[in-house]
């Protein structure tokens, strides 16, 4: 009888003990997912993470330290790493280029841009982007370091709801290349204009 109460009691330790150890191993692991979740996508001066089905994008500085945090956000945003420490950072409202906005962070001062939307490109420092029915060339920081808008095209748009389909840097980043709609039979047309980044 005694010897069955021991086998007994040996047992019960046992299982209450494996379960303590379960219980506090999977408290751990949750407690690890729920504050990092899982890793998507990293660079030298930016982490994107998933947590519960919602993306999380961090910035960081030179040190890895967190500058700020954008989320939660219910689609993945595209992160593109640029020369010299600067991100982009853009999401996707809708279809169409029109729906699209971002912003840049500059890791070497721990800067933020403004928000843009319609982003086509970028090149040393400067943005391309659009509106209705121009494409305006600035600073992506400071736009009185540098504005220039183009709005003297050779052609008539197409009633579109949005005109451009393609904007551009030259690889020397001396003119830029914009595609837009023309005519009733939406034919697309390509000008090329000098940036003038002497006063």
């Amino acid at each position: 009888m005694k010897l069955r109460i021991s086998i007994l009691f040996t047992v019960t330790i046992c299982i209450l003990l494996g379960m303590g150890l379960c219980i506090t191993g999977c408290a751990e692991e949750k407690d690890s997912n729920s504050a990092v979740g899982t890793v998507v996508e990293e660079g030298v001066y930016h982490r994107l993470y998933v947590a519960d089905q919602l993306y999380y994008c961090e910035f960081l500085d030179h040190s890895g330290n967190v500058v700020r945090t954008e989320g939660p956000i219910n689609k993945q945003p595209e992160i593109l790493a640029l020369e010299d420490g600067l991100i982009r950072f853009t999401m996707q409202a809708g279809t169409g280029q029109a729906t699209q906005w971002g912003y840049y962070y500059n890791a070497e001062n721990e800067a933020f841009s403004e928000v843009f939307q319609c982003i086509w490109d970028q090149h040393e420092g400067l943005v391309a982007i659009s509106q209705s029915n121009s494409v305006i060339v600035r600073d992506i920081f400071d736009p009185q370091e540098f504005y220039q808008e183009f709005t003297a095209f050779d052609q008539p748009f197409s009633p579109a709801a949005q005109v451009f389909t393609a904007v551009r840097f030259t690889d020397d980043g001396a003119s830029i290349e914009i595609t837009y709609l023309s005519g009733t039979d939406y034919r697309e047309v390509t000008e090329t204009f000098p940036i003038e980044t002497t006063p």
